[in-house]
């Protein structure tokens, strides 16, 4: 037997980051970029002529071959738990080019992608300790519905409380994961939005007998379901995102516990800014409900806010354009026990329209809302306030907290030092309120315009009216 002295031992290189403690670990791998994938390279063998390849693969999963703490600090890493982590955008992200836009490209893409999803979540899975930690998971999140099935049969005492299911492309159906669903007790957040064009339609009497003691419930294109929620008890928040209000997914069943209820145009990134409705859907049952969103806040929604008989404190609302509003839209009964309000102009129309010719439009809009008597808390995001604007505020007797963030575009051609024309704003933000209130300027964010030709300045500015 080869014997090694233990002085030669000792001139062994060590491995100093193998005896940082796991929570040390987790805190540097904390500190990785997970949407930039690393590049190896591997040979590939399938060829005449072998040659290596560069090889995408993230960086945290790269870690995970160093050592066997390493792999388990990678499997606890908190990033796996987050509400918002999703298997496949992650593979995709980690392993494969983005998704080009081109028809034929695309779909040698979803191919590739398949195949990749096949071969490496399986491995994944076949680590007990992996699986073990996955099924600490309570909020899962899923775009594609072959993973969805995968991570089903592979975690048997999955126990989710939270699920968000969906998917972004034609090919990926999401009625496959409704007809495999099991039973899920504990699942009190749902959150379905299937390809608008789906041929197979989601069969929404499923939510009813697999999610028994569902809470809150998030639906989205409304074409893409057979059946109504209209029997599903419970719940106590309901949003849709579409700009169809269909009567099939109004849950009628929950209209006494129902408190949250939002109405999410989807249609104004395609300046469809209208809600349509279809299979009048009514609200006169409903009569417990505190907060209302409504996004955007449009004369359309009139017909059917007026005869609601909740009394809402809190409404959060959009504008998105100059022709939604009606005068009389917020003498609804239902917004005269509105305390709190929030209400935010669409950034992108700024793009194409200056201050200057919104401000007799938000000064009517500013009269609507000070119409509100009940008003205590008040935030603004219409980009554009006039301080003369305040004598409306000042009658409302129950306000205390008014804040408002204007908005300030800058050609990118015209402008020196960001940070120098961020702190000009802020100063004539103040210059302006002096000896208005007591009040605070405080920048908020300084953005280049997607388009690459306007930088925007934000300032938040809080007044304390009833001082």
């Amino acid at each position: 037997m080869l014997r090694v002295r233990s002085d030669a031992l000792a001139l062994r290189p060590q491995c100093h980051i193998a005896q940082v403690p796991n929570e040390i670990l987790a805190k540097i791998f904390s500190c990785l970029p997970l949407d930039k994938p690393f590049f190896i390279r591997k040979l590939r063998q399938d060829l005449e002529r072998p040659r290596y390849r560069n090889v995408r693969v993230p960086q945290i999963i790269i870690l995970s071959w160093v050592s066997r703490q390493f792999r388990q600090t990678v499997h606890e890493h908190s990033f796996w738990h987050d509400e918002r982590f999703d298997f496949g955008t992650f593979i995709a992200a980690g392993y494969l080019r983005p998704r080009p836009d081109d028809d034929a490209a695309a779909a040698q893409w979803d191919v590739e992608y398949q195949r990749t999803v096949g071969t490496i979540l399986p491995k994944w899975l076949a680590d007990s300790h992996f699986r073990t930690c996955l099924e600490r998971k309570s909020a899962w999140r899923f775009t594609d519905s072959f993973v969805f099935l995968d991570l089903l049969a592979a975690l048997p005492n999955l126990n989710p409380t939270r699920l968000s299911l969906g998917t972004d492309r034609r090919e990926i159906t999401l009625s496959a994961s409704f007809k495999s669903l099991p039973l899920c007790p504990n699942v009190t957040f749902l959150e379905i939005w299937p390809f608008e064009d789906d041929p197979e339609k989601v069969d929404l009497t499923v939510i009813r007998l697999s999610f028994p003691n569902l809470k809150t419930l998030h639906i989205s294109e409304p074409d893409g379901y057979t059946g109504n929620v209209h029997d599903i008890v419970g719940l106590t928040e309901f949003i849709l995102h579409s700009e169809i209000i269909d009567g099939q997914l109004i849950p009628y069943g929950s209209s006494e516990t129902l408190t949250r209820l939002g109405f999410h145009n989807t249609g104004f990134n395609c300046r469809r800014y209208e809600f349509t409705t279809k299979g009048e859907p009514q609200l006169t049952s409903f009569n417990n409900i505190h907060t209302l969103e409504l996004f955007p806040i449009h004369t359309k929604l009139k017909n059917l806010l007026m005869p609601m008989p909740s009394k809402p404190t809190c409404l959060h609302a959009s504008i998105h354009s100059r022709d939604e509003l009606d005068h009389y839209l917020f003498s609804a009964p239902c917004f005269q026990h509105v305390r709190q309000l929030h209400l935010f102009y669409e950034l992108a129309e700024w793009l194409h329209w200056s201050p200057e010719r919104g401000g007799p439009f938000f000064e009517s809009v500013i009269q609507q809302i000070t119409s509100l008597r009940l008003l205590e808390k008040v935030r603004l995001g219409l980009g554009f306030f006039d301080p003369a604007w305040l004598r409306y505020f000042r009658n409302l007797r129950e306000l205390r907290e008014l804040i408002c963030r204007p908005w300030k575009i800058i050609r990118l051609g015209d402008m020196g030092d960001g940070q120098e024309l961020l702190d000009k704003y802020v100063e004539r933000m103040i210059s302006q309120l002096r000896g208005q209130t007591c009040f605070e300027v405080t920048p908020t964010v300084m953005i280049e315009a997607d388009d690459g030709t306007n930088l925007i300045l934000s300032a938040d500015v809080k007044l304390w009216m009833g001082e």
